[in-house]
């Protein structure tokens, strides 16, 4: 079973595209998922929200169980899998979109502040500690920024969306005017600036084009190839 599993992420890992970060707005083009990154610390607290955005299953696991344990793909990616992947995923998504303003191209460009921000609130949830002291952990950190790199790619996306849907380039005003949930006001404004940036909009345009050629695209939402293969085999 396991020897099918590492089969699949393998041959999925080959054939996903790597030329687009995945926004739709200009974002680079993902590193290799065997490049190693760097663990960021950590420093602001994070902003309490309301109802869904708080990722109640999560909360729950962590009341019940202490901070959550990350199991990794160390065959092929080093990126988190299983259920823990996803809630991970998905706190890294909800606390970005409710501090960071998507101004960057990329998350490599987002200001060190914020980046330790993140890796703050998650350090809450997740137990840290026992990969960071593993033999492996360089690699392990490198899958992390993985996630972290896609996460903020998707989010932004999300935000071209709400600009796109509310006014977009036909209706600055009216863009401006909208205010998305949970994402502070001036993140919005800064964000719908960096819309309007001409090295944004040409590379926006570049993207597109990958993306027209991409023949399987990941319908996953927060899982990755890795984990939803892990979690099926």
């Amino acid at each position: 079973m396991f020897s099918l599993w590492f089969v699949f992420v393998y041959l999925m890992a080959d054939v996903m595209p790597r030329g687009h970060g995945g926004d739709g707005a200009g974002d680079p083009p993902n590193p290799d998922p065997f490049r190693r990154g760097t663990h960021e610390i950590d420093a602001v607290p994070p902003r309490k929200v309301r109802g869904k955005a708080k990722n109640q299953k999560l909360r729950r696991m962590v009341k019940a169980g202490g901070r959550v344990s990350l199991t990794f793909d160390r065959d092929v990616t080093y990126t988190p899998v299983g259920e823990p992947s996803d809630l991970f995923s998905r706190e890294a998504g909800l606390y970005m979109w409710r501090t960071i303003p998507f101004d960057r191209m990329g998350w490599e460009k987002v200001p060190t502040p914020y980046k330790e921000a993140v890796m703050n609130h998650l350090k809450e949830s997740f137990n840290f500690d026992e990969f960071e002291q593993d033999l492996e952990a360089r690699d392990l950190k490198g899958g992390i920024r993985q996630v972290l790199m896609k996460r903020y790619s998707d989010r932004k996306n999300y935000a071209k969306r709400e600009f796109r849907d509310n006014g977009g380039y036909n209706d600055l005003e009216r863009a401006r005017a909208h205010h998305p949930k949970d994402m502070p006001y001036e993140n919005w404004l800064r964000t719908i600036d960096h819309f309007l940036d001409p090295k944004y909009i040409t590379r926006s345009e570049a993207n597109r084009r990958v993306r027209q050629l991409q023949k399987f695209p990941n319908r996953g939402g927060t899982s990755s190839y890795s984990s939803t293969a892990y979690k099926h085999f």
